[in-house]
């Protein structure tokens, strides 16, 4: 990342922690000022990460949000047992992931499939890219900051296409599945991760600002999923969303957008009990 302005004490300034953990900036400083808002797994273990903490210091930082820390060694993954990866290798064409509780990805049978991350330059989309990466797959990821995902792109290596677009901006969304279209002729995985957050009182929020948060949070995961399904193989499909609603906290007075929630899609097996294009 690169350096801005003199720097009074060395370490990472509050905003960059929050980029480099793909969380908004308020929110990291409610966090840090220990404010009654409810932290999720996934973004403790991004602050972890961005700021390099150790196991024991990882466990601290679970406390300190009123949560318990998970069991050692979580955060990296987890084993994997010589009959799940027998399961995962037998899907053949049908590419699988294998997520812990904390949306870490422990194992895949990518080698050779491409996929695509939207929001892939820092938090779970990039964790998730480095993955797929090891596992053998290409990688397509996106970004709104072109530096940001040239600087991702290089350092993740040949194997992955950085493109850089709005993932709410259907003229973006275009452009990036015709490329993939050029580059690689398909796509196996859709990672739909690309989100934000902004955290107003309720009386402040404007409605432009309410149009920006829904357009990345909600539009954005529909029209990607929309305009990457003709790159998609014809079989079924399963869409699996996690329901995130936006909330008003009452002590706070505070409007909540919808947090960060990846949406994966992927080929699913041929099931006869299941109507066509639905997922339980």
């Amino acid at each position: 990342m690169s350096s801005v302005g003199r720097r009074r004490t060395p370490g990472l300034r509050r905003e960059e922690v929050a980029v480099l953990a793909g969380v908004g900036v308020s929110w990291y400083t409610w966090l840090e000022q220990g404010r009654d808002i409810t932290v999720s797994a996934e973004v403790l273990d991004a602050v972890a990460r961005a700021l390099l903490l150790n196991a024991a210091e990882r466990g601290h930082l679970y406390l300190l949000a009123g949560l318990n820390p998970p069991p050692a060694g979580e955060l990296g993954g987890g084993a994997v047992t010589p009959q799940v990866r027998q399961l995962l290798d037998a899907w053949e064409q049908r590419p699988a992931l294998l997520r812990d509780r904390y949306w870490n990805v422990l194992a895949c049978n990518d080698d050779g499939k491409i996929a695509l991350i939207t929001g892939g330059t820092s938090g779970i989309g990039l964790a998730t890219a480095r993955r797929l990466l090891a596992e053998g797959a290409q990688v397509v990821i996106t970004g709104r900051d072109r530096t940001r995902l040239n600087e991702v792109a290089e350092e993740l290596g040949d194997r992955v296409l950085g493109i850089a677009g709005d993932a709410a901006n259907l003229t973006d969304l275009e452009t990036l599945t015709a490329a993939i279209r050029d580059r690689h002729g398909r796509l196996d995985v859709v990672f739909a991760n690309a989100g934000t957050g902004a955290f107003q009182a309720i009386d402040e929020v404007t409605e432009d600002e309410f149009h920006r948060v829904v357009d990345i949070n909600l539009k954005s995961v529909f029209f990607t999923v929309q305009k990457s399904l003709p790159l998609l193989p014809t079989e079924r499909r399963s869409l699996s969303t996690p329901r995130s609603p936006c909330t008003a906290a009452p002590r706070t007075q505070r409007f909540t957008p919808p947090p960060r929630r990846p949406c994966t899609l992927l080929p699913a097996p041929s099931q006869p009990n299941s109507p066509q294009g639905e997922s339980g």
